[in-house]
């Protein structure tokens, strides 16, 4: 009777075993069928730049004028720097103008602007903060208020960035080829003694360089990144800046999509941003960056979708896709606990089939690819590669960081990121 019961239970408990394989493999196989369509999306973003060849860019048949429009609240600390390197691009002088918006300041940016010699317009409304309003409020005065400007195009840039010399004969260059908006490579100035900073500019070099490159190669439209972005003064007459978003620059991206634009990726120009160093500044910077994301990415993202399948437009389906990718962090951290937890399952020989576990190994190495082909391309120093000795500290910041905007502490007003 006794050894019945035994065999009973034995039965009984490889049954039990047995279901919870199967609901665990049930449960994963769609998360792994989901990273594989997206690891395989970022390889092909990767490879397309290293097989499709860049056209040769003719010299532009004239020269543009331009405004180099900088939105500030409060960035006394940084101005001078941006709108130094904004007086040393090399274009000629008489055919730009750089103006800065001191957006609600209560420092000294208007001061400081004005004797590096900006065009400065003073805006006070604290019931209405943020840099949609600043836009909205600033673009109509520029294109029809100050005398007789004559603008071909405007170029907006943050507070707290270098600009690259030949930014603005590259942006010629790409109005003269036709294209209304372009994007240019939104980058991280290097920082050799800051990791937290060395990592931001290799996840910035992927996000904002190499990905934009392989869509760019592909024919694909690029997202925009608030920084480095010029477009032609007849789409800016039309455009309106949502100005109670906190990613107002994915969401006009997207409407423009939507609307039929092309937004064109020319990574020659560059703007880099200034990272704060300290982990408390950094992270409130993210939270507020990833909210706005996050949000974009649900108010627009399906809005997108359903143009795209009205119109059957592979075009518009893409720029869903990559507004709606998820953080290569998140991805990375995703597979790499399935694998775990799979090997753990396999080591007790309760794992039913081994394609499972082959399918996240396989995610994590074509994200392994991603970075490595990606980082070649675009060329990030040596040196930067040390950081990677402080990934598995970045990750876990990073994982406080979504909790922390999961949880409702997202910037809603536009505060500066000390440094």
């Amino acid at each position: 009777m006794a050894v019945g019961i035994l065999i009973a239970k034995f039965i009984a408990t490889k049954w039990v075993l047995f279901i919870m394989e199967i609901a665990f493999l049930v449960l994963q196989a769609p998360f792994l069928l989901l990273a594989l369509f997206l690891s395989l999306y970022l390889i092909l973003l990767t490879l397309a730049p290293f097989v499709i060849p860049a056209k040769k860019k003719p010299q532009p048949s004239r020269q543009r004028k331009f405004a180099i429009i900088i939105p500030a609240h409060n960035e006394e600390k940084v101005i001078e720097g941006t709108l130094r390197s904004a007086f040393e691009i090399a274009y000629p002088r008489e055919l730009f103008d750089v103006i800065v918006v001191a957006d609600n300041c209560t420092d000294q940016t208007s001061k400081l602007a004005l004797g590096a010699g900006a065009i400065v317009f003073q805006r006070s409304d604290p019931a209405k903060r943020g840099k949609g309003f600043a836009l909205n409020w600033i673009i109509p005065q520029v294109l029809e208020r100050l005398p007789a400007p004559g603008y071909d195009a405007c170029v907006f840039v943050d507070a707290d960035s270098v600009i690259s010399k030949d930014f603005l004969h590259e942006m010629n260059i790409s109005l003269d080829e036709g294209h209304r908006i372009v994007q240019s490579s939104d980058l991280v100035l290097d920082n050799a003694g800051s990791w937290r900073v060395q990592l931001m500019l290799i996840a910035f070099a992927l996000q904002n360089y190499v990905r934009p490159l392989g869509k760019a190669a592909l024919g694909f439209s690029v997202p925009l990144k608030g920084n480095g972005m010029c477009f032609s003064v007849d789409v800016l007459r039309t455009m309106k800046w949502d100005e109670t978003s906190l990613g107002e620059d994915l969401d006009m991206g997207m409407e423009l999509v939507r609307e039929g634009e092309k937004i064109h990726f020319n990574p020659k120009p560059i703007v880099y941003a200034i990272m704060p160093e300290d982990s408390s500044n950094a992270k409130t910077q993210r939270i507020r960056w990833e909210g706005g994301r996050f949000a974009s990415m649900t108010n627009r993202v399906p809005l997108l979708m359903k143009e795209a399948w009205k119109r059957k437009s592979l075009y518009a389906f893409e720029a869903a896709l990559d507004a709606a990718f998820p953080p290569l962090a998140i991805l990375f951290l995703g597979a790499a606990g399935f694998v775990l937890v799979n090997m753990v399952l396999d080591s007790f020989g309760l794992l039913l089939t081994q394609w499972i576990l082959w399918g996240w190994w396989s995610v994590v190495g074509m994200i392994a690819i991603h970075c490595i082909l990606g980082l070649i391309l675009a060329r990030v120093h040596p040196r930067n590669l040390l950081a990677f000795l402080y990934l598995p500290r970045y990750l876990i910041w990073k994982v406080g960081v979504y909790f922390s905007m999961l949880a409702g502490k997202t910037n809603k007003v536009w505060m500066r990121t000390e440094r």
